[in-house]
């Protein structure tokens, strides 16, 4: 579980960093996604800042912040305003892979009854999210994408006794 605070505080970290040459309001939209700031977040929406405002230095969308960082809530918040739940960042990686990647099982869900395309591959080195589920060791997660139709990769752990 350690491992998913120390991932989840650097995305917060990357956020607040990596953004600063983005337009300060875009800036401020990011942060709030990472923080899961739903009131905030929606205030900008309505003053109208474009909600597919992404990261300048990584590509990552507002969807992509509140799903590395366990803002479910956020994550359907987004949805709602029409985010799309496959947008990839600069290295090919969805917000379901971020999800995956945090042990976030509940935005996990949340993606791919959204629509998230459960057997996308990100750049490099290629990984689904099953894939990433499995190279963290993460049977919980591969079991849940296994059961909303995630196709099993070849040489992965097939988890079908959990």
């Amino acid at each position: 579980m350690k491992t998913y605070v120390t991932f989840s505080a650097l995305i917060v970290s990357f956020a607040l960093s990596a953004c600063a040459a983005s337009p300060v309001n875009e800036r401020e939209l990011l942060v709030h996604a990472s923080m899961g700031n739903i009131e905030a977040a929606q205030e900008m929406l309505d003053s109208g800042i474009d909600p597919g405002v992404i990261d300048v230095e990584s590509g990552n969308g507002l969807l992509a912040y509140a799903a590395a960082n366990g803002h479910n809530e956020f994550i359907v918040f987004l949805i709602d305003n029409g985010l799309d739940v496959n947008h990839r960042n600069f290295n090919g990686i969805t917000p379901l892979m971020l999800a995956v990647s945090a042990g976030n099982h509940e935005g996990i869900e949340i993606l791919a009854r959204a629509g998230a395309d459960l057997d996308l591959r990100n750049y490099s080195p290629g990984f689904t999210a099953y894939m990433l589920a499995d190279s963290n060791g993460d049977p919980v997660a591969m079991k849940l994408l296994q059961e909303l139709g995630a196709s099993v990769c070849p040489g992965c752990r097939v988890h079908s006794d959990l």
